[in-house]
């Protein structure tokens, strides 16, 4: 399984629910598109 590092929430609170930790490439199936992100947000109440 081919991996890579990623900053998940497991639950919600605050910025201590989240982790950096290796997660497994995701790969599209028939009918998707994979999408690469250069930036993203949390917001304070997605949160909470």
């Amino acid at each position: 399984m081919v991996t890579m590092m990623a900053l998940r929430a497991h639950a919600r609170g605050g910025p201590e629910q989240l982790i950096y930790e290796q997660a497994p490439v995701p790969v599209a199936g028939p009918g998707e598109a994979l999408v690469a992100v250069h930036a993203a947000a949390i917001t304070f109440a997605e949160l909470t």
